[in-house]
C-alpha cells in the first residue's frame, strides 16, 4: 500500500504525524513524504495522486478534484484527513469515482463541545477578569457578580456532531435547550431532550447563544444586525464556529454598547488585526481559534487516522469515515 503525505513534512500546520505517528504511518504501508517545504502545485499534485493508494491531507492541503484525479489516471482509494472539515479539500464528484473519505471530525466535536462550555463558564463566573484582578493584587470577593450556568436557558445555533457531543454536557447543568436546525425536527429535538426553536425566538429569548453551524452559502452572515440588537440585556453570545456566519461589523456595534458579553474564538481575519474594535471590550473574551482540538490531542489524532487507514488497508469498517452527504454540508474554508 503506497501512502503519500502531502503537508509538508515537519511543517507548522503538519501537528498530527509526530514522530510516533509517523513511525506508525510508515509502519502501515510505504510512506511518501512531502519534503519541498511547501504545499505541492496541481501539477505536482497530480503525480502524487498517480502514485498512492491513500492520501493524507492536512489544513491547508491544495483541493483535490476530478480534474486532478482524471490528469492522474487514478482515484485514491482513501484520503485520511488530519482536520476536521473535508469540504476545502476534496471535490464531492470524487465519491461517485470510487473514494472513500476519513477525519478526525469526531474527535475535533468533541473537544470543540468541551472548550464551548469552558468558554460558557469562564464568561458567566468572569474568570479572565478576576484572574487579572488578583494577580494586581486586589482582592474583592463579595463583590464578584459571578453567573451560574445552571438552570439558564441556552440556544443553539446548528445541529452537527459538536452540538451533539454538546447537549449532554449542558444537560448536566439543568438548562433549557432551545435548539435552531434546518434539518431536524420537532420530534428529533424532542427526542434529544430539547425544544426546536426558531433563529429569532433563540436571539431574543435565550440567556447564551451558541454558534454551531458550518459556513456556507447560506448562512454566511446568518446573524445580522437584526437579530444581534434583540439580544437580551445581560446574555451571552459564543462562536466557536465561523466568523463568516455573523456579520462583524453590526457584533462590533452591539459590544462596544455593553448590554451584554461575549467569548469568540473565530475571526474574518486571523490573527486578529491590532485595529480590530474588539480588543479592549471588557464583555469580550478572545481566544486565538483554539477551542478545539486541545493540543494533547494532536498525537491521538495521527493514531487514530493511521489505525483508521490500517482498518481501510485490511478490510475492516471505519469509525471516521466521512460520506458524500455529510461533507457537502461542511464548512467550506478550512
Amino acid at each position: 500500500m503506497k501512502i503519500q503525505v502531502l503537508s509538508p513534512k515537519n511543517s507548522r500546520r503538519d501537528l498530527f504525524l509526530t514522530p510516533k505517528s509517523s513511525s506508525a504511518l510508515e509502519a502501515a504501508g510505504t510512506v511518501a513524504w512531502n519534503l519541498l517545504g511547501r504545499q505541492y502545485t496541481q501539477e505536482e499534485l497530480v503525480c502524487a495522486v498517480r502514485e498512492a493508494d491513500v492520501l493524507v491531507t492536512g489544513w491547508d492541503c491544495p483541493r483535490i478534484t476530478a480534474k486532478t484525479v482524471k490528469a492522474a489516471g487514478r482515484c485514491p482509494g482513501l484520503i485520511a484527513h488530519m482536520g476536521g472539515t473535508v469540504a476545502p479539500y476534496i471535490e464531492p464528484e470524487l465519491y461517485s469515482m470510487g473514494l472513500r473519505t476519513v477525519s478526525a471530525n469526531d474527535i475535533f466535536a468533541k473537544s470543540v463541545a468541551e472548550g464551548t462550555v469552558a468558554d460558557i463558564l469562564a464568561s458567566l463566573r468572569d474568570i479572565p477578569y478576576w484572574n487579572a484582578e488578583v494577580q494586581a493584587g486586589r482582592w474583592r470577593p463579595d463583590d464578584h457578580g459571578s453567573r451560574s450556568l445552571s438552570g439558564k436557558k441556552v440556544g443553539l445555533v446548528g445541529y452537527g456532531t459538536i452540538t451533539r457531543y454538546l447537549i449532554p454536557l449542558l444537560r448536566a447543568f439543568e438548562t433549557d435547550i432551545w435548539l435552531y436546525s434546518g434539518h431536524m425536527t420537532p420530534e428529533a429535538c424532542a427526542a434529544l431532550g430539547v425544544r426546536k426553536a426558531e433563529l429569532a425566538e433563540i436571539f431574543a429569548e435565550c440567556d447564551v447563544i451558541s454558534l454551531h453551524c458550518s459556513l456556507t452559502d447560506k448562512t454566511h452572515h446568518l446573524v445580522n444586525a437584526g437579530l444581534l440588537r434583540t439580544i437580551r440585556d445581560g446574555a451571552l453570545f459564543v462562536n466557536t464556529a465561523r466568523a463568516g456566519v455573523i456579520d462583524t461589523q453590526a457584533l462590533e456595534e452591539e459590544l462596544k454598547k455593553g448590554r451584554f458579553n461575549a467569548v469568540l474564538d473565530v475571526f474574518d481575519e486571523e490573527p486578529l488585526p491590532e485595529r480590530s474594535a474588539l480588543r479592549g471590550l471588557r464583555n469580550v473574551i478572545l481566544t486565538p481559534h483554539m477551542a478545539g482540538p486541545a493540543a494533547d490531542l494532536y498525537e491521538p489524532i495521527g493514531m487514530e487516522m493511521v489505525r483508521e487507514i490500517e482498518r481501510w488497508r485490511d478490510g475492516f469498517p471505519l469509525r471516521y469515515e466521512i460520506g458524500r452527504e455529510e461533507a457537502c454540508r461542511m464548512t467550506a474554508k478550512g
